[in-house]
């Protein structure tokens, strides 16, 4: 290792590397530890699995920004341009068609969301229109 002594301090230079890229000499590599064993693995059965996680969560995150497109319709959303309740009406309908089209082939949260999500933005759509 490289030292030097600069006003009463000594600099060690403790890179493993030099400026070409090479092992400085009489650095020794640090030692890696070594993998832990896997575990080994139950026998797996055959059976339907839901979809993974991710997939559902695209689905429930498309439908929360459909929502959030009705709630900015409505005025409803901070900085929006104001009060469309034709773009609302028509994003909830499409939401509604959504949930027919896609009856039984939803996850149990899937279809909670959606009904959910549904609920609300009608009930937000009522109290905007003023019906």
């Amino acid at each position: 290792m490289e030292e030097r002594e600069k006003e009463g301090f000594v600099v060690r230079d403790r890179r493993r590397l030099d400026a070409e890229g090479n092992i400085r000499p009489g650095v020794e590599a640090p030692a890696r530890p070594k993998p832990a064993p896997k575990p080994a693995e139950p026998p797996r059965k055959e059976e339907a699995k839901p979809p993974p996680t991710a997939e559902r969560n695209l689905f429930v995150n498309f439908i929360a920004q459909l929502a959030h497109m009705a709630y900015a319709a409505m005025g409803l959303v901070e900085g929006s341009r104001g009060v469309n309740l034709q773009e609302a009406q028509y994003i909830i309908d499409s939401l509604g068609m959504l949930k027919e089209k896609t009856k039984g082939n939803l996850s149990p949260e899937e279809e909670r969301a959606l009904e959910g999500i549904l609920y609300e933005l009608k009930m937000n759509y009522v109290r905007v229109a003023g019906l």
